[in-house]
């Protein structure tokens, strides 16, 4: 039994992403795109190193240098956030599929042996049997969540961030840096979007990345 975070984990990672930079004043449309290479990267970590921690912290690498070179486009280099949104999501798609013969020698999918830990395996019924293949991501979301609308919300940092979205001339004129909080803001970002690369990825029982 799945549940809809499960199927598709990039649902529970777009929608924290879009609240995070919602608020920065930055519409995203390059957040599959970076789901595609955290999904990638933690697969071909996870083939190189036999360790699927080590494939999620290549996943996390590499989104977040994906997101520093959006950031750098769109803000000192004033880029049309839609547009570069758009590269980036071509760009991810076009480039893993690049790579994926390039580096291994075949098309389509890369699979692994392992995949992320699964807390409760084996069981078919009751309460314990709908929670059972659920991998350790899964069990992450609430968490992650509450702690994203906290950061967001109630917090000096999260304040900052709404008057850099709402206001950056004003937020300027009170101290703060609107792109030194818009690169946080997409930095965060690209950690989420690792995350639900990876669960898309290693989540599956048979944890593969397919293009």
């Amino acid at each position: 039994q799945k549940t809809a975070y499960e199927i598709r984990p990039r649902e529970w990672s777009s929608d924290v992403c879009s609240s995070d930079l919602w608020r920065a004043g930055i519409f995203h449309l390059g957040l599959e795109g970076l789901m595609v290479i955290g999904a990638f990267f933690s697969v071909a970590g996870t083939v190189a190193t036999g360790e699927v921690a080590i494939g999620i912290l290549c996943a996390i690498v590499a989104c977040l240098i994906a997101s520093a070179l959006f950031w750098v486009v769109i803000v000192p280099m004033r880029a049309n956030a839609i547009i570069a949104g758009l590269g980036l999501s071509i760009i991810g798609v076009g480039a893993t599929s690049y790579l994926l013969p390039v580096l291994y020698g075949k098309r389509g999918i890369l699979e692994v042996a392992n995949g992320l830990w699964r807390p409760i395996t084996g069981v078919q019924t009751g309460i314990t049997g709908a929670l059972s293949e659920l991998s350790v991501m899964v069990w992450l979301v609430p968490l992650i969540v509450i702690l994203t609308w906290v950061l967001v919300r109630r917090t000096a940092w999260g304040l900052r961030l709404a008057a850099v979205g709402e206001h950056p001339f004003a937020a300027r004129s009170a101290g703060v840096d609107p792109g030194r909080m818009r690169l946080v803001a997409l930095l965060l970002c690209g950690v989420f979007c690792a995350l639900g690369g990876a669960a898309l990825a290693l989540g599956q029982p048979a944890a593969l990345f397919s293009v």
